[in-house]
């Protein structure tokens, strides 16, 4: 290339790198952190997880709108770590994994452009794959969820765009062109050869070169890229949205081909890379979400996928069952003098006995929060959660339960679901914590709880650690903004 054709792609990037500020600062971000750089070996574009690298070529076919696009779908198979080696190595299906990252990808960039479908379309390619399997929209799930939705056999997923037409029909009539040449049908579609390798062809009947693209009256396509390997990359990303009803269309279907290359993700993020990359995330999101409560509309929003990574490494969800389970692992013995072992009962020595390990619960105290900030539905929630407990434990909970708000009900006992739901909870004032620990010290003194599971909102302050008198606590908040305790145990109940 001569250098001024570099000078004119270099202005460009950063042109709309900046332009990207304006609306998607969540991805303009992220792009200040990564190369951007010319692979004239490349068919269209890619990631390494390293650097974005465009085909000269494919740069001119796209406008600075759809530049935009390719970026922000590149940057976030990096930031949601889709490049690495080893996660996918935990999707074995290669074309499978593919399909699933793409859709994840493009359903978040959809997302953080208020739904617009033309932000996640590209002229010569129509609207990006973006939907799971079931029909929900792919910022929904991981892209190993979406993964376990995909069949075996990735050509039977006739995904389908907006308008109800399938992805991957080609425009063309002709199957047997060679490079260089085009055929057109009656409805104006193209089939051009342009393959310089031996690459595979996206479409069925494979005589098409690599390189070559379909077009139909609606514009969409189905594209083939082809390595000098001789292997296609079907990510199937590409909608084509060929229509139904014209007959000649019916006589050939392609593989819905991406934009983008996935061949490069063959290496893996080291510990310092995968920390740089989140803490970015975190960075990213933070003036995304600040731009967002300044009146952006919705536009430029941090994806729903980018969210959900943040949340699991800087607050990762801990299963208060799991908890409790370790409370009990401490309290229980495997062995006890009373009564001692009667098989030695002659000898000089007092042997323990070994018993078998009873890990019910007993005598765990619940006190769930009916303060006037907590809705029905929340104590619904609660009541969830501790049945779900006694049902971990095989029904064998002996435990009580107390109603909190600016006083706290007198303890019930239950020992079963069934118990617990003749329990009718009272309350609806404000919210005392300290008025547990007062009532426990004052009432409970002669039969202390073994261990006390406070579900709350956790809007009040909390009290010392002292006024629990060592008894293990359990901070159990029904949302994730509530300051947490700084003792104690803590965890937060998982809201579908």
């Amino acid at each position: 290339m001569y250098d001024f054709e570099l000078r004119e792609i270099v202005e460009r990037f950063q042109r709309v790198r900046m332009d990207a500020m304006k609306k998607y600062p969540f991805y303009a971000l992220l792009l200040m952190k990564i190369k951007l750089s010319i692979d004239e070996n490349c068919e269209t574009a890619y990631t390494d997880g390293h650097r974005i690298a465009f085909s000269p070529k494919f740069l001119g076919e796209i406008d600075d709108k759809e530049l935009l696009f390719v970026l922000m779908h590149e940057i976030l198979h990096v930031a949601l770590l889709h490049c690495s080696k080893s996660r996918m190595s935990k999707m074995p299906n290669q074309e499978n994994a593919n399909i699933a990252c793409d859709i994840v990808v493009n359903s978040n960039i959809l997302y953080s452009s208020g739904m617009d479908l033309k932000a996640i379309t590209l002229k010569e390619y129509g609207v990006s794959m973006h939907l799971a399997p079931n029909g929900k929209e792919g910022y929904l799930y991981t892209a190993e969820e979406v993964y376990k939705m995909l069949p075996e056999n990735p050509p039977t997923l006739s995904a389908k765009s907006e308008s109800g037409q399938e992805d991957g029909e080609s425009g063309s009539d002709e199957g047997e062109k060679s490079d260089g040449e085009s055929g057109t049908d009656d409805s104006g579609g193209t089939g051009e050869g342009e393959g310089d390798s031996d690459g595979e062809s996206g479409s069925d009947e494979g005589e098409k070169l690599d390189g070559e693209r379909g077009t139909d009256d609606s514009g969409g396509t189905g594209e083939g890229e082809g390595d000098s390997d001789g292997e296609a990359n079907s990510s199937g990303c590409g909608n084509s949205n060929s229509t139904e009803n014209n007959s000649s269309l019916k006589k050939k279907k392609s593989k819905a081909h991406s934009f983008d290359s996935h061949k490069k993700w063959n290496g893996d993020f080291s510990e310092e890379d995968k920390n740089e990359w989140i803490n970015n995330l975190i960075e990213a999101s933070a003036i995304a979400l600040e731009r967002n409560y300044n009146g952006s509309g919705g536009c430029g929003k941090a994806p729903l996928g980018a969210i959900r990574l943040v949340e699991e490494y800087t607050n990762p969800q801990v299963d208060w069952r799991e908890v409790l389970t370790g409370f009990l692992q401490e309290e229980i013995n495997d062995y006890s003098f009373t009564p001692p072992d009667r098989r030695f009962s002659d000898s000089d020595f007092f042997l323990p006995d070994f018993n078998e390990k009873d890990e019910a619960p007993k005598n765990i105290w619940f006190v769930v929060d009916t303060s006037g900030s907590v809705s029905d539905k929340d104590l619904d929630m609660a009541y969830g959660e501790i049945c779900s407990a006694i049902e971990q434990f095989n029904g064998k909970i002996e435990g009580k339960i107390s109603f909190l708000d600016c006083a706290i009900s007198e303890p019930v006992e239950f020992s079963s679901i069934d118990d617990l739901r003749k329990i009718k909870p009272i309350g609806g004032g404000g919210t005392a914590f300290a008025v547990i620990f007062k009532y426990m010290k004052n009432k409970m003194i002669d039969n202390l709880p073994s261990f006390i599971v406070i579900i709350t909102d956790g809007y009040d302050a909390f009290p010392d650690e002292k006024e629990a008198m060592g008894i293990p606590v359990l901070w159990l908040l029904n949302n994730e903004v509530a300051e947490a305790p700084s003792w104690g145990k803590v965890a937060r109940i998982k809201r579908d």
